[in-house]
């Protein structure tokens, strides 16, 4: 009989975590390829191919409205998609200078020098997609109402991996600390005084 052993409760919860996130990252990432350039060599994978049948399906959520704004945006997401694979074709000769999950460079990084990179992500790109979506919203509301998901998307996306990150590093130091005590013990157990 074939028994698995019984999941840990931590790892259901992550694991329904990182289906909920799953959304508002794919809907992040049909920003982000528009916003972003240099992403990591396989960053884009799963989530640039939800992103085709969310963008459709979306689209014919607002049935009434015209689908052409809509089909113009998927048919440019595809576009963009297909750049960002060219542009990663071309660095491939070259030894890696990023990660390769990096989610890119702001392209309008430029015009705030002095704002980090993760702040600019974090705050500035939602912002910046919450209000062309309120605009765009004004003259036909399911592009624009789709950019905002995008900018909350893009915030929750960006506020997760941060949040993971921290978890990381606070279990790295947890690790250092453990493994300098262990040491520390390890050398009274010897009886070295050094």
């Amino acid at each position: 009989m074939n028994e698995q052993p019984p999941q840990h409760p931590m790892r259901s919860v992550q694991d329904t975590a990182g289906m909920l996130l799953a959304i508002p990252k794919v809907l992040a990432f049909t920003a982000e390829v528009f916003l972003h350039t240099r992403m990591g060599e396989r960053y884009a994978g799963v989530q640039a191919v939800l992103g085709l049948p969310l963008i459709f399906i979306y689209t014919l959520i607002w049935e009434g409205h015209d689908p052409r704004p809509m089909l113009v945006f998927l048919a440019l997401y595809v576009l963009m998609c297909l750049r960002n694979r060219v542009e990663i074709l071309l660095r491939s000769g070259s030894a890696p200078r990023a990660h390769s999950r990096y989610t890119g460079r702001p392209r309008w990084l430029k015009y705030a020098p002095k704002v980090p990179e993760v702040k600019f992500k974090q705050d500035y790109e939602p912002s910046l997609l919450l209000l062309f979506g309120a605009a765009t919203a004004t003259f036909y509301p399911p592009l624009g109402i789709y950019m905002m998901l995008a900018g909350v998307g893009l915030f929750v996306s960006v506020s997760s991996s941060l949040h993971i990150e921290r978890q990381q590093l606070l279990d790295l130091n947890d690790l250092v600390i453990e493994q300098q005590e262990r040491a520390e013990r390890f050398r009274a157990m010897r009886g070295d005084d050094s």
